[in-house]
């Protein structure tokens, strides 16, 4: 038996199916100019006054638009379309080829949507927790999302400042970030 079958199967109005009990996800509007495809790691952009979210193609290089990361799309979302998008659980019949089986995944800081397993330098970017890889392959792989947000190593900044016992730090809002 297959855990699809400990399921309840829901279809959506967009023909996606959304899979009650493994699946926790939100209805979103793509307005970013392109097709956003399965899998991608998004970011809330703003809302409709309906309160659904506007989302875009999630990059691990910029604060505040990390903070907003909401999950990855559970379909390919059409420009102007609206779609959904797992928070939580996992998204399968994607290309994972780019990440091992069992590794946690970070989403990329330079490839917009994109996910890594390699924890990003703060040189390079922010260290975003997006979730697992459950599958790695071509056609049929899966993530489990799970995010943790932003993981917090040695480096604070994004620009390196470096942290010693007794430090303190305080946030620079008009910044956006975190320093000594």
């Amino acid at each position: 038996s297959s855990d699809l079958e400990h399921s309840l199967r829901q279809g959506t109005e967009t023909g996606s199916i959304i899979e009650l009990g493994r699946q926790i996800t939100i209805r979103v509007k793509n307005e970013s100019g392109a097709t956003i495809p399965k899998g991608a790691a998004v970011h809330a952009v703003g809302g409709e006054p309906s309160e659904t979210p506007k989302i875009a193609l999630a990059k691990a290089n910029s604060y505040p638009w990390i903070d907003n990361l909401i999950g990855a799309a559970n379909e390919s979302i059409a420009n102007n379309a609206y779609g959904y998008v797992v928070v939580s659980g996992p998204v399968t019949g994607i290309d994972t080829t780019s990440v091992n089986a069992g590794q946690v995944v970070y989403v990329s800081p330079t490839t917009a949507g994109g996910y890594t397993q390699t924890d990003v330098a703060p040189t390079d970017g922010y260290a975003v927790h997006l979730g697992s890889c459950l599958v790695s392959d071509a056609t049929n792989g899966a993530i489990l999302v799970s995010m943790k947000g932003i993981e917090w190593g040695a480096n604070f900044t994004n620009g390196a400042v470096a942290y010693s016992n007794g430090d303190r730090l305080y946030e620079d809002a008009s910044n956006f970030f975190w320093d000594q």
